[in-house]
């Protein structure tokens, strides 16, 4: 096996190569035995025989000066302590007889951590605050800008201010904790709270509506409680959009429908899931489940998912209604 390097060549590289990196290397071993090796193939030699430069990863790069001597970049180094960029770009360039632009010094110094210990703030030495040391004498006392205590800030609402909602009703500011901000006070419907404040609160399952139609009207006779029920097929009716002689007979019509509907499901206050399944006992559709029960189409949809996952209601049809086609359920 022919021997690369000798043992002489080996000692010279595990020497030089903590002092150079890989190019000044090879310049000084190729001149020291007259070989052609390239840094490259130094730089292997080193690294397979476990030979260590004490050199951090990039640290390198940093020696290495392709744009100026090793002379000049000492210069710029030293001098960037005490001149900003552009003089020193000035000093350099008649100093050694370079152009380089300011960009070119910047980008040197960048690139070899140099630094000028410069924070580029103005200077503070000497100076003292003019209020230090007078907390709690009554130096600094409030003016005009200053808050005081209990302020309000001008932009917040008194108690009881009404707003117009996006749906057309009116909402007031009342002293109730809002249970999504924890704020102390909320906006809620006008109706509603005057309808509370005669008969108390209002249960999940019921809503207060305007019997006559007109959202303005708060005489507590024209608030009615009503179930969600009611409300659904009321709306289904049209009662609020529907001529004000016609608005008696379609509320009539829909008292006398839900009574009929609570007879027949034997307890009006049944869960929907409870509700859905007595009704799918013939094979129904969402809409006819939701007519017979008065429960939006939607969550009647939402029950009937629920129903087939536990295997406790099918699809066994599908027929068209309107011009649409949709599924038959039954258990």
């Amino acid at each position: 096996m022919i021997r690369q390097y000798t043992q002489e060549q080996l000692n010279s590289l595990k020497s030089g190569y903590p002092q150079w990196p890989p190019r000044e290397l090879a310049v000084h071993f190729n001149e020291q035995f007259g070989t052609d090796k390239t840094p490259g193939q130094l730089r292997s030699a080193c690294k397979n025989r476990g030979f260590k430069s004490g050199r951090s990863p990039g640290q390198g790069a940093k020696d290495r000066y392709l744009l100026v001597t090793a002379e000049q970049a000492d210069y710029l180094r030293n001098m960037y302590q005490a001149m900003p960029l552009p003089e020193l770009t000035e000093a350099f360039n008649k100093k050694y007889d370079q152009d380089l632009k300011k960009n070119q010094i910047r980008s040197f110094l960048k690139n070899h951590g140099i630094t000028c210990s410069r924070s580029g703030h103005f200077g503070s030495e000497g100076k003292k605050n003019w209020n230090k040391g007078t907390a709690g004498t009554g130096l600094c006392k409030a003016n005009q800008g200053s808050f005081k205590k209990g302020n309000v800030p001008g932009n917040v609402n008194p108690m009881y201010t009404e707003r117009l909602s996006k749906d057309g009703y009116i909402e007031i500011k009342v002293p109730i904790p809002n249970p999504y901000t924890s704020a102390k006070t909320r906006y809620m419907h006008k109706h509603r709270w005057i309808w509370e404040q005669a008969n108390g609160a209002v249960p999940r399952s019921k809503v207060v509506i305007f019997f006559d139609g007109n959202r303005s009207n708060f005489a507590i006779d024209n608030l009615v409680l009503i179930t969600r029920r009611e409300l659904a097929i009321l709306n289904r009716r049209g009662y609020f959009s529907a001529p004000a002689e016609l608005r008696p007979t379609i509320w009539n019509l829909v008292k006398l429908e839900t009574t009929t509907m609570n007879k027949e499901l034997s307890d009006g206050n049944k869960t929907h899931r409870e509700l859905v399944l007595e009704t799918i006992e013939t094979p129904s559709t969402s809409r006819e489940i939701s007519e017979k029960t008065g429960i939006h189409q939607t969550q009647v949809c939402t029950v009937l998912c629920s129903l087939k996952k536990q295997g406790l209601a099918k699809v066994v049809g599908s027929t068209t209604q309107n011009g649409r086609s949709l599924y038959l359920w039954a258990l």
